[in-house]
């Protein structure tokens, strides 16, 4: 994300007053009194208290939309909208900061190394499908959702290949899978929520080859069944293919989808990406035809 210096006042330690200014538009002072009026309304010694802010976001239509996950400000993926960051070093300091569009605005720049503990996000008016998505990094969690969606044998294999060939799957078996990819630094899982938190879809972003940092593959793509068919997965993979651009600088995008998966292949071309391929995939359910589609994302669709 990028920084821009933001300090409305000299006072010390006003990290909490100088987020809400950023996020409300209200001048300083007038926010420094409604949080001490509400830190003393609710029983609360100063307004430093995460119960204290997190209403007072609460009351200017901010949202909790991520929980501690272990990832620095530095790795978050907020380029579209309004967010309040809180953070820590885990050594007894704690900040308080806006993120707007992609901009942290804060005093020191070194803010980008604290850890998160939480995002909020601001609520904005839905968009033609009732319902704003995001993504956040993938959260362990996650997992048991994502089985959820998972009906059937044929949906598996069709998700995954032959990644795991266990139906039906549980929690553990993704995150066991998961766990070592992560650690190489060329596999990056992600989830896509709504506005209130609700894991709604779900990716993965890995690097084919060691030598290549400019190509990137999408992998096990899957949306809750309750959304398919309305323009979500659409909208969420090209929320990744802005993500590869941005954040992971690749030009090209590529993935594979089985033949026998006509609607999952609606989706990728609807987003932009073009057949380059076929293969055929042996799997314990037979031979599968593959077709490999792949997006610049210097085009006109990414």
């Amino acid at each position: 994300m990028d920084f821009a210096y933001y300090n409305p006042s000299d006072e010390k330690r006003s990290c909490v007053v100088r987020t809400m200014t950023k996020l409300t538009g209200k001048d300083y002072q007038t926010v420094r009194q409604e949080l001490t009026a509400l830190a003393e309304e609710t029983g609360y010694p100063d307004y430093n208290e995460p119960a204290v802010f997190e209403q007072y976001l609460a009351e200017h239509d901010y949202f909790r939309c991520m929980d501690d996950c272990g990832v620095q400000v530095k790795e978050l993926m907020l380029s579209d909208g309004a967010f309040c960051v809180f953070c820590t070093n885990h050594e007894e300091f704690y900040h308080l900061m806006p993120v707007i569009d992609g901009v942290i605005y804060d005093r020191r720049n070194d803010c980008q190394e604290l850890y998160v503990l939480a995002v909020y996000r601001k609520k904005t008016g839905t968009n033609k499908r009732g319902m704003n998505m995001f993504l956040r990094a993938y959260e362990q969690a996650d997992a048991a959702v994502i089985c959820e969606w998972i009906r059937n044998e044929k949906e598996l294999y069709q998700w995954s290949a032959d990644r795991f060939c266990k139906f039906p799957l549980t929690g553990s078996d993704i995150n066991e899978n998961y766990a070592p990819q992560i650690k190489s630094g060329r596999f990056v899982p992600l989830t896509a929520v709504d506005d209130e938190n609700r894991v709604i879809g779900h990716f993965i972003i890995r690097y084919p080859r060691e030598d290549d940092d400019a190509s990137v593959r999408f992998g096990f793509v899957v949306l809750d069944p309750a959304y398919r068919g309305r323009g979500y997965g659409t909208e969420m993979l090209r929320l990744g293919i802005g993500y590869a651009k941005t954040k992971l600088h690749a030009a090209r995008v590529d993935l594979g989808v089985f033949a026998n998966n006509d609607s999952a292949k609606h989706c990728y071309e609807a987003a932009g990406f073009k057949e380059y391929g076929r293969r055929e995939c042996e799997l314990p359910v037979g031979t599968w035809e593959c077709i490999d589609m792949e997006l610049f994302t210097d085009g006109e669709n990414a």
